[in-house]
């Protein structure tokens, strides 16, 4: 029997359609493979298991082993967002995500060195709660992060 959709799965669906608009990525073109394909791939990541497979090292030529760093390449599918829409997407989707969360003032995102290859090249810095109810703000901020770093790549713009 199906589940009946929480309002949990109708907040992650609005980040995701929020976010890829201020991305600009096509929503309501017409093609609607392009719009079900981001919402199935995010149903599909939403309802897996939360132990990701370890990456398949590869084959080629031994690296200096005396390298000062190792880069990591951006070896996914993300999409890439502005600093300043990922913020707005965020701070936007908490102040809708509960009663108590509408006085949420913001986040701040800061570009991190990914440590893995399927690692987020950002994290938060810092959470402004302004009068909100932090308890809340701060669950929905959790799941919002959490699932956000696993579709958005920031860009370098």
């Amino acid at each position: 029997m199906a589940q009946k959709p929480t309002l949990k799965d109708g907040l992650v669906q609005w980040t995701m359609q929020e976010a890829r608009r201020l991305t600009g990525d096509p929503v309501g073109s017409g093609d609607s493979e392009l719009i079900n394909k981001p919402l199935e791939l995010l149903a599909s990541v939403i309802s897996s298991p939360s132990n990701p497979t370890k990456p398949v090292p590869p084959v080629g030529p031994k690296q200096n082993q005396n390298a000062a760093s190792i880069s990591i390449s951006r070896s996914d599918d993300r999409d890439l967002i502005l600093l300043a829409n990922l913020e707005t997407a965020i701070a936007g989707t908490v102040r809708r995500s509960a009663p108590g969360c509408e006085a949420f003032v913001g986040v701040i995102v800061q570009r991190t060195t990914p440590k893995s290859p399927f690692g987020a090249n950002w994290a938060l810095r810092g959470i402004r709660f302004g009068k909100a109810d932090r308890r809340k703000a701060d669950v929905a901020i959790t799941t919002i992060v959490e699932r956000m770093q696993r579709e958005f790549w920031l860009s370098d713009d």
